[in-house]
């Protein structure tokens, strides 16, 4: 029997989202794999591979230093998904772009991994999540990606953002069908992708919001580039296409799947798992 460790950065949350990975562990529990559950890096156990499946946007250095431990290390290389880090399309207060933007949290998904990991502990968690509440979003770390505000111009965004370094303004590049606004999403564990697309009236496309989608074809070569640039072995990107060109709005290295995906969710979940073949050494 092979073993597998999984690093959390907190048990608790990794039990309660829905999370692809949990669908994928049954798989490896059925083909034969023990998995070895981790919350942090104190006492890592022995394990044939590991996979790092922390909801934060930069990895801790203590989990890079996991690298040297085992003989391969899913994700161990994926320091940093902010989006500074990940968008080609940021406008600063100077920049001559005219055309219309989004604030976006620098964080990954309006920075709810750190979120939980500020509120963690009870006492001092609920005083901050107190102090934090008083803010303005303006001037909070914190903002709730599906509420993410959209401006016809940067002239437009509050003065405040464009000082607060937990925020980014970025181009508002939506990709339409009709009336209807589209979201492409690339899902990946190793070798196994599944690459779809997704339909909603709403601009910031969220599982919530979607009225349809459907599997898609080739992923475009230029996000298997960036996919390697940022070391990413299993995760999700989020874009759209634009004039023939991929635009990258968003990648997770823990993706999760909504209510409304139903069987399919563990359909999926199946083809991603079969991508363990290709870390085992």
């Amino acid at each position: 029997m092979s073993d597998i460790a999984i690093f959390v950065d907190d048990s608790h949350r990794f039990a309660r989202q829905h999370y692809f990975l949990h669908l994928m562990m049954e798989e490896w529990r059925h083909a034969g794999w023990r998995i070895r559950l981790c919350e942090g890096t104190r006492r890592p156990p022995d394990a044939d591979l590991a996979l790092l499946h922390v909801d934060l946007t930069r990895l801790p250095d203590d989990y890079l230093d996991l690298a040297g431990r085992y003989p391969s290390v899913v994700n161990g290389a994926a320091v940093d998904i902010s989006k500074r880090r990940i968008s080609r399309y940021l406008v600063t207060r100077d920049d001559a772009y005219a055309g219309p933007v989004i604030v976006k949290t620098d964080a990954n998904c309006g920075g709810i991994g750190e979120r939980a990991r500020r509120y963690r502990v009870p006492l001092l968690g609920r005083l901050r999540r107190s102090l934090d509440r008083r803010r303005h979003w303006t001037r909070a770390a914190f903002l709730t990606s599906g509420d993410y505000p959209i401006y016809p111009g940067k002239e437009a965004v509050p003065a405040a953002v464009w000082d607060n370094p937990a925020l980014v303004v970025e181009r508002f590049l939506a990709e339409r069908r009709g009336s209807q606004y589209c979201l492409r999403q690339w899902v990946f564990f190793g070798e196994r992708e599944l690459n779809k697309i997704s339909y909603s009236e709403h601009p910031i496309i969220k599982a919530n919001t979607v009225i349809g989608s459907e599997l898609l074809g080739e992923v475009p070569e230029t996000l298997r580039a960036m996919r390697a640039e940022l070391a990413v072995d299993y995760g999700k990107f989020d874009y759209v296409m634009q004039d023939g060109e991929a635009i990258l709005l968003d990648a997770n290295r823990t993706p999760t799947y909504g209510n409304r995906l139903g069987p399919k969710a563990a359909e999926y979940a199946a083809l991603l798992a079969s991508g363990l073949t290709a870390f085992q050494r």
